[in-house]
């Protein structure tokens, strides 16, 4: 544990000291589980979740880096430790004659590393999205798409890609009330076998 809070803390002394464009976040949570696995034969141990979140933004730029790497630590069975990292790549503007609207759009890549005894955990993933935004004088539209492709190195089968895509149009009123109308539609597919998800539906939120 000691020696993942070294490495971090070097980290943001050092990006810090460099490049002054950047914005950090660091969280550590722990709590102990006296039957961690939930099973009928109880083991205790200690969890803890260290998280690191690391952005850059180039002066005068739209475009954002990001790094975000999660460490998740078991005290004794240090076997099942492993970590997720992710580097991405995103930009954002405005647009319209007043610059009312927003779109932006970004790709990241992601992997999780386990200990060779749990090493059927470890995947590799790539992400794509786009979202747009009008806001219009009478109502909030928002549209956007996304893509993932999820790759287990050691579970081949469950490889994996989705298409995701959704519409949302909000109307507030001087009543405080808001009506949100939104469509949904997904297709993921597993080893060749290909699941389709439709959903659309209405929500009153402030009533």
């Amino acid at each position: 544990m000691m020696r993942y809070k070294t490495i971090l803390l070097f980290i943001l002394l050092s990006t810090q000291a460099v490049f002054p464009q950047f914005s950090k976040n660091i969280e550590i949570s722990s709590y102990f589980d006296d039957n961690l696995y939930r099973s009928p034969y109880p083991i205790s141990d200690l969890f803890t979740n260290l998280n690191l979140d690391l952005n850059f933004r180039p002066v005068n730029s739209q475009i954002n880096f990001a790094y975000s790497g999660s460490f998740f630590l078991y005290q004794e069975a240090k076997e099942r430790n492993f970590s997720i990292h992710e580097l991405g790549i995103s930009f954002s503007d405005f647009f319209g004659s007043e610059e009312e609207h927003t779109y932006y759009f970004g790709l990241d890549g992601s992997l999780r590393h386990d200990n060779e005894e749990y090493n059927y955990y470890d995947y590799r993933q790539a992400y794509i999205y786009a979202n747009v935004r009008f806001d219009l004088n009478y109502m909030f539209i928002k549209a956007g798409y996304n893509f993932r492709y999820r790759d287990y190195v050691n579970l081949s089968y469950l490889t994996n890609q989705r298409h995701y895509g959704y519409i949302q149009m909000n109307k507030p009123f001087e009543s405080g009330t808001t009506i949100i109308l939104e469509s949904d539609l997904g297709q993921k597919s597993f080893a060749g076998q290909e699941l389709y998800t439709i959903r659309s539906g209405t929500n009153f939120p402030s009533l």
